[in-house]
């Protein structure tokens, strides 16, 4: 009876060891598995975008790229964009930008503005055109006959974050400019009438909003 004892338990155990190997093998193979990550900018990649261009007028440092460091938005391709700094003297993860991959579904041509860059001890702002041409949206209304869909996004960059916080830069009836007017930095947005205005200026490390009515409107 013991000996039966004996090699029920010998078998038991044999068992639970095998099981272990079985459980072990699968799971080895999970935590060896490649993780996938945020693409992240070689040095060389950054050095062309460097040369690319080195021999601007406007000093650029943002550009839009797709996950594999190629340039983008201009292509047509649906696919997550990234806003990268090629001033970076090392390899860097670009900051995802969320909301252009839905904009380039809708056929949207994206595409930054370099002249509208301005650094602060905080981070950046920049500013980024959204534009489509009227084949490309069934159901738009154009301000005029024959033109497209114009807006800019004001997007706010802090290492490797780029959130939107303006939607409403361009548009029907709108422009904008930055303002580099003495001690004042930001933009402006202007409506078509040219009688009113909102100026969004840097006081105390963030944009304060300021709306602003010509003298001949508050005359009326």
């Amino acid at each position: 009876m013991k000996k039966m004892l004996s090699n029920i338990l010998h078998y038991v155990t044999q068992s639970i060891a095998r099981n272990k190997s079985c459980l072990a093998a699968p799971l080895m193979a999970i935590l060896a598995a490649p993780v996938l990550a945020q693409p992240a900018i070689s040095v060389n990649q950054l050095k062309e975008f460097r040369a690319m261009y080195g021999r601007s007028p406007i000093a650029v440092k943002y550009v839009l790229v797709h996950s594999d460091g190629s340039e983008c938005c201009e292509d047509g391709a649906a696919t997550p964009a990234y806003l990268l700094d090629i001033t970076s003297k090392k390899a860097i993860k670009p900051a995802p930008l969320k909301e252009a991959f839905n904009l380039l579904k809708q056929d949207f041509v994206l595409a930054i503005d370099d002249e509208s860059l301005i650094s602060t001890a905080q981070g950046d702002y920049v500013v980024m055109t959204v534009t489509r041409i009227p084949e490309n949206k069934t159901q738009y209304k154009p301000c005029m006959t024959g033109m497209g869909d114009e807006r800019a996004y004001l997007i706010a960059v802090k290492g490797r974050t780029a959130k939107v916080i303006n939607r409403d830069f361009w548009g029907c009836g709108k422009s904008y400019e930055v303002i580099r007017e003495g001690t004042d930095l930001g933009y402006r947005v202007k409506e078509q009438d040219g009688a009113t205005s909102t100026r969004y200026l840097l006081r105390g490390g963030a944009l304060v909003e300021e709306k602003m009515v010509s003298r001949e409107m508050s005359r009326q």
